[in-house]
């Protein structure tokens, strides 16, 4: 958005995350969010919420949160209209930090290169840490597919084969896959309100 434009509406918002960001990740969260976006009634209970808790992935959360399941958008919308004070409360309550453990997929081959380059050890800080998964890149596992039936494998040192997540992910052009994963001797996150994943809230 460039500077002074006015935010784009909230049935607009919706229907770009179910129409670009949610495809691939999640189908029903994009069959929801077109759904949204197409309901009057729907954005006009959205737009009593401020602009910074009308996003999607937030609203979505929420009724997932509160036992929303998985399934078509009409079902999905019988859950809104019988629990949206709860949502609402969560909505107005809460904020999305999204960690996505799949990132160090596509850094994985720019730390690896950065070890080499220096002939050591790894330190990590990452801002906005989260729960702090992408400062494990060492501990999980990962298949590269390049499309012409070429997948590189590769997998924490030491680590028996089902012990750790695989991350997989597909690339196109010359990547630089390292033969191994690096070693990371030191890594810290910084993150206003750090997440704990044994928390089951």
């Amino acid at each position: 958005m460039s500077p002074g434009a006015e935010p784009a509406g909230t049935a607009e918002w919706y229907r770009h995350f179910g129409t670009v960001d949610a495809p691939g990740n999640s189908p029903c969260y994009a069959e929801w969010s077109q759904g949204i976006a197409d309901d009057p009634e729907l954005i006009r209970r959205i737009d009593a919420f401020p602009h910074n808790k009308r996003q999607p992935l937030l609203m979505l959360a929420a009724a997932r949160f509160l036992g929303a399941r998985i399934g078509p958008y009409a079902e999905f919308r019988r859950f809104l209209d019988a629990h949206w004070d709860g949502i609402s409360r969560i909505v107005l309550s809460r904020s999305t930090q999204t960690n996505e453990a799949g990132r160090c997929a596509a850094l994985l081959p720019s730390l690896g290169r950065i070890a080499a380059a220096e002939k050591r050890p790894l330190a990590l800080i990452e801002v906005g840490a989260s729960a702090g998964l992408t400062l494990y890149p060492d501990r999980y596992g990962y298949e590269f597919d390049d499309g012409a039936g070429s997948v590189t494998q590769l997998a924490p040192a030491g680590a028996a084969p089902g012990t750790y997540p695989v991350l997989r992910c597909a690339t196109a052009g010359p990547v630089p896959v390292p033969a191994s994963l690096p070693v990371v001797a030191w890594r810290a996150g910084i993150d206003l309100n750090p997440l704990d994943i044994r928390d089951p809230e």
